[in-house]
């Protein structure tokens, strides 16, 4: 009888065994199942952020590629200028009465001081049906110095001493045929120390010379500095204004791509 009774105790024991693994499994399989899930999402999210972070390189190759290019025409131009002020200066001086004459009878551009901008005015004939209009006065030996100087210190990746001496060209010439650009360059560099506020300055600064070859890159760098100060809004108009006006533009296609991020 004892015999029947401890049995009985068995069989029942492993019955409540048998009942808890059979009630266990479909836990366990939910548990594992939740898990997977959860590493899946997890995964999924990292994916995402490295598709983000791969966007978000490519972007700034190619703005790295497009300020590689401003660089350049940079370098040349100044090389141009370098080329003709030699030029200038080994030429014998012609008698200004003279070249005037010739100037005016040929079509070409005529030199003429500029008495309140301490340099020269280029004025251009005017053609039929349209109006002579004056560029900017040309840039004085000194102020191509310093120019170049500063240039020269921006490259070599001396941010501190080439703001330096952007600023004291905006602020000693403020309307030749370099301003743009010294206003240009000194938003560059204030962009890449994160001074956005003083970047967005000088770009507007740059934007305001309609003429200038740097105004739809300045546009540019204005749409994206408002976008680093988080006003989305003026970003949107300054990259519009970019696209409508200078559509053919490389800053432009740049432009374009920074709108679809907006």
């Amino acid at each position: 009888m004892n015999n029947i009774y401890s049995l009985s105790k068995r069989a029942f024991a492993i019955s409540l065994v048998i009942s808890a693994f059979a009630v266990a499994e479909p836990v366990y399989a939910d548990a594992q199942t939740d898990s997977m899930q959860r590493a899946m999402l997890n995964m999924q999210n990292q994916i995402q952020q490295l598709q983000d972070k791969l966007a978000e390189s490519q972007g700034q190759i190619e703005e790295l590629n497009h300020e590689k290019k401003l660089l350049q025409a940079e370098n040349e131009k100044l090389r141009t200028q370098l080329s003709q002020l030699a030029a200038n200066t080994a030429a014998p001086a012609a008698p200004q009465e003279n070249a005037n004459k010739s100037s005016e009878e040929n079509g070409q551009p005529v030199a003429m001081k500029n008495d309140l901008g301490g340099g020269s005015a280029t004025l251009s004939p005017a053609k039929k049906g349209t109006v002579a209009k004056a560029n900017l006065p040309s840039v004085p030996a000194e102020a191509q110095k310093l120019y170049q100087d500063s240039y020269a210190l921006l490259n070599k990746g001396d941010f501190d001493a080439a703001a330096k001496g952007f600023k004291s060209y905006t602020s000693k010439y403020s309307g030749n045929a370099l301003t743009p650009n010294a206003w240009y360059w000194l938003g560059q560099i204030q962009y890449k120390q994160n001074k956005f506020e003083d970047a967005r300055i000088s770009f507007l600064n740059t934007a305001k010379f309609k003429d200038s070859d740097k105004r739809a890159d300045a546009l540019y760098k204005l749409g994206v500095t408002s976008k680093a100060l988080g006003d989305k809004d003026k970003a949107k108009k300054f990259f519009d204004v970019l696209i409508k006006t200078y559509p053919n533009a490389s800053s432009s296609a740049l432009a374009k791509k920074e709108l679809q991020s907006l």
